[in-house]
């Protein structure tokens, strides 16, 4: 699965647009990448 993929089932599970859901997505990696750099589990 990738981006595109999650971001359209999210889309059609939810009411949220497909642009919010992508911008979500986006956070959500940035978080997770922004963790891991600072050596958080």
């Amino acid at each position: 699965m990738n981006k595109a993929d999650l971001v359209n089932l999210v889309a059609a599970r939810t009411e949220l647009t497909k642009t919010d859901v992508s911008a979500v997505v986006d956070a959500t990696i940035e978080t997770i990448i922004d963790s891991v750099v600072e050596g958080k589990k």
